[in-house]
């Protein structure tokens, strides 16, 4: 996958996003959320969240890494570009994913919102020889791949995208 797949870019230090901005596991209201039921909701943003990661862009909505209330770690997610002051939106790039690669996986794997710490699913299992759609690397280290893939809940099959370990995926 290393040189078909670009490196996840950012930028920190955005000082705070709107307290309790739902959000999203792909950028628009379309793509699947993540319910916690030990809240009885679904997945937002912390109130008073500081110092945020911006990793891109896209069709009105933006990557962030935002702090996890639940194990100290971070999650990843889309929010509406609303949610930042217009100031440190014209400095938010648009993301850029690879294009029109297929990827199978080659064992089962957990797909995660928390690849920092590993620790909080994102609420599907995805067993060997399910294609996804590989999208980024999250860093240079290239352990992570940002991917988008399909997630059936009791609501219904949706779009979404989060974090699955690169050792389990197959380029087509």
């Amino acid at each position: 996958m290393v040189g078909l797949l670009p490196v996840m870019q950012y930028f920190d230090g955005v000082p705070c996003i709107q307290s309790h901005t739902y959000v999203y596991g792909g950028p628009g209201r379309h793509y699947w959320r993540r319910y916690i039921p030990s809240i009885g909701d679904y997945a937002y943003t912390g109130q008073n969240d500081k110092n945020l990661r911006i990793y891109g862009k896209r069709d009105g909505w933006i990557l962030i890494r935002y702090p996890s209330d639940s194990n100290s770690g971070y999650r990843y997610a889309w929010a509406p570009s609303s949610c930042i002051p217009a100031s440190d939106l014209m400095r938010v790039q648009n993301i850029h994913f690879a294009e029109n690669l297929t990827a199978m996986t080659t064992r089962y794997l957990t797909v995660t919102d928390d690849p920092d710490a590993s620790l909080e699913e994102v609420g599907t299992t995805i067993t060997a020889n399910i294609t996804v759609t590989p999208l980024a690397f999250l860093n240079e280290a290239r352990e992570w791949v940002y991917c988008e893939y399909t997630v059936q809940d009791s609501t219904g099959v949706h779009t979404a995208q989060g974090f699955l370990p690169a050792d389990g995926l197959r380029i087509l």
